[in-house]
């Protein structure tokens, strides 16, 4: 009965502290699309590559499921298809499924691992580039041989197989190959322009460039000719064939010919109403078109007549800023404009009525307006909380707008390359402010101890000085501090988010030191600091410290992405802005539960992070007169490691990697002193 009595507690005790541990999780309900490198259809089957993975439809775009299993890089650059197969290029290298995206398998017999932007096929022979070069499968991918003798060097941008000749572009031209990548040959007389895309129709050749618009080739690449009339767009980044019908997706939308290029027709009805629209991908299923953008995936079912967004449950969305408003937040995105929550994060909705540019920069808000800036278009202002959106441009350069502050009536913006311009009336008017800057390319604009300061991209940070209408550099800087990010304050404090860590300052920036936070990857995008507790938002996940940088908590369980943009506070929950898989929260409760669990029970030890993976670390605030000894106990009393540290030793590495995940205490005894510390282990 006892014993009984004992596991029933132990396996409540269990479940509270396991319930302590932050998980992040995803709040992307309407924050759907994004940016979309390639589409393709295997059968019925429609697949969407993505910076967050692969996605896959059963009903033609009415629902999207991530189908990531065994990809070992979500970058997915390019997808194509050989009958049921499906072949992902990736940063990483190439991946195929066979089981339509339920699971990959990464393809390395001959082919070695490595970035991987383009694929053709036909029949059995797949061609790739990669890294290393360009490769020829003549069984399906099964083994590769190196097959890219006479391809002159340069970035590979896209491949087509006509018979047994493959065609190959580069920054350098366009070049054939009729034995197989044995040898290969240029094919550019006519053809000026880089290719950007390849198609086959009719046995004619058609490329689409970057400046050129479209050309053709009636005899395999020996000569070429434009053919682009009714088409108005130099640039045609994707080109798709269904019969004698030919797609090309433009910079402004999707233009078709079925007369072999003699005359395009724009298919745009439905489409965003935008001078700006990447259709980087086309695929063709009978009469159905599905077109992958900037703006997410497209598809019409009338070969073109009406197009309708079908991204639901599709989330690829980088955050690059967020903004609070009457507990509103505003979230910025890089190409699908500004969203915003009424609720917390439950639910988003898109509102970008009177935006003519939808890659916002950076966002901020004051008791009346809503401000964001912009990568080609400038700032707009709103005043109805993101209904509708003005431009308020008026003495601005046509530069990009990197950066936002508001502090009283002044509202500062930077520019990426003409410095800093300040306006006292709402956006109405802009003025420069560059005096005391040494360079005017800019990286970053932040507010911190109610002062407002500047980086540049040679790692000079400087405060401006509204007495004086001056920017005052600020010296003392680390020498290995690199790239200026963001700053902000806590009290007396300055915190500088850096791409080597985080900077602390505790005299008003007189003097600066380094407090890393122990990721292996230290660039700090985002720094926010609540009631003393200060999170780090990095490309490793988020890090949060309770003592000043003394000691830091990783935590990135939820994440499916953890390259983190943007952080910020709403009631109870910290919201992170990621790259490519949209926004996360948790309770800000929970993480401070959990790095005070990493804190010492008494002033003298440490253990970081926590939860910890392979590598457990020991502090000691003093070092022992005589060796010290390290117990690990499981949760059932068991001891299951030892270890000795030396004399004098404050710090020491615990390896834990043979350990399963789960929860574990570490004592340590020396000079008759015990000490004993809860501890996390995930894998």
């Amino acid at each position: 009965m006892k014993k009984s009595l004992f596991i029933l507690a132990f396996l409540l005790f269990l479940l509270l502290i396991t319930n302590t541990n932050a998980q992040w999780e995803p709040c992307n309900n309407g924050l759907y699309g994004g940016f979309i490198s390639s589409v393709v259809y295997c059968g019925n089957n429609l697949f969407a590559g993505t910076r967050a993975g692969v996605f896959l439809s059963t009903n033609n775009g009415s629902k999207w499921a991530q189908v990531n299993n065994g990809l070992t890089s979500l970058d997915i650059k390019y997808l194509a298809v050989s009958g049921d197969n499906v072949y992902a290029g990736t940063s990483e290298g190439l991946f195929f499924s066979i089981n339509k995206g339920s699971s990959w398998t990464l393809v390395n017999n001959g082919l070695p691992v490595g970035y991987t932007p383009c694929i053709a096929i036909s029949d059995s022979m797949v061609y790739v580039m990669s890294s290393a070069g360009g490769f020829l499968s003549t069984d399906y991918g099964k083994s590769w041989n190196l097959a890219d003798s006479g391809l002159e060097s340069g970035t590979k941008h896209c491949i087509a197989i006509n018979g047994n000749i493959i065609f190959i572009s580069s920054y350098t031209g366009l070049f054939s190959s009729t034995n197989k990548g044995s040898s290969w040959t240029k094919v550019n007389n006519g053809l000026d322009f880089i290719v950007l895309s390849l198609a086959v129709c009719n046995s004619n050749i058609f490329a689409g460039t970057f400046g050129g618009g479209v050309f053709k080739s009636t005899n395999n690449g020996s000569d070429w000719t434009k053919v682009n009339t009714g088409i108005k767009d130099g640039i045609i980044y994707s080109l798709a064939v269904n019969g004698d019908s030919i797609y090309a997706g433009s910079y402004s939308g999707v233009f078709f010919t079925t007369n072999d290029g003699s005359s395009w027709t724009k298919i745009n009805n439905g489409l965003p109403n935008s001078y700006r629209l990447y259709v980087n991908s086309l695929a063709v299923n009978g009469m159905s078109i599905c077109a992958g953008t900037d703006q997410g995936v497209f598809l019409t079912t009338d070969r073109g007549s009406v197009w309708a967004h079908i991204n639901n449950e599709l989330t690829n969305i980088d955050i690059s800023c967020f903004a609070i408003k009457d507990n509103n937040i505003f979230a910025g995105t890089s190409e699908q404009g500004v969203f915003v929550s009424l609720n917390n994060g439950n639910s988003w909705t898109k509102v970008n009525t009177g935006l003519t540019d939808l890659n916002v920069i950076c966002i901020a808000s004051n008791d009346s307006n809503v401000f964001i800036g912009t990568y080609d278009d400038g700032v707009f202002s709103s005043t109805n909380k993101g209904s509708n959106w003005t431009q308020v441009n008026n003495g601005l350069p046509k530069n990009a707008i990197i950066g936002i502050v508001l502090k009283e009536n002044n509202i500062f913006a930077i520019t990426s390359y003409k410095g800093v311009f300040l306006s006292t009336n709402n956006g109405s008017s802009w003025t420069p402010i560059n005096n005391g800057l040494t360079d005017l390319t800019l990286l970053s604009l932040s507010m911190a101890d109610d002062n407002i300061y500047v980086s540049n991209l040679n790692s000079n940070l400087f405060l401006y000085s509204s007495n004086e209408n001056n920017w005052i550099q600020i010296h003392n800087l680390p020498t290995s501090c690199y790239q200026i990010f963001t700053v902000t304050s806590y009290k007396s404090n300055i915190y500088a988010g850096t791409g080597l860590g985080v900077l602390m300052s505790t005299n008003r920036g007189g003097n600066w030191k380094i407090v890393n936070t122990g990721s292996k990857d230290k660039v700090v995008k985002s720094i926010v600091v609540y009631e003393g507790n200060i999170c780090a938002g990095t490309h490793d996940g988020v890090f949060l410290s309770t003592n000043n940088g003394s000691n830091w908590g990783q935590f990135k369980n939820g994440f499916t992405n953890t390259l983190i943009n943007s952080l910020i506070f709403n009631e109870d929950y910290i919201f992170a802005g990621t790259s490519g898989a949209g926004v996360f929260r948790t309770k800000l409760s929970d993480l401070i539960t959990d790095v005070k669990d990493s804190s010492p029970l008494s002033t003298d030890l440490f253990l970081f992070p926590n939860p910890a993976q392979d590598v457990l670390n020991l502090k000691l605030a003093n070092a022992g007169t005589v060796p010290g000894i390290i117990h690990i106990y499981d949760v059932f009393g068991r001891q299951i490691a030892e270890n000795l540290i030396p004399v004098g030793a404050t710090e020491w590495k615990v390896d834990i990697e043979k350990l399963t995940a789960g929860i574990y205490f570490l004592n340590i005894k020396a000079d008759g002193i015990s000490k004993s510390q809860k501890f996390s282990i995930i894998r």
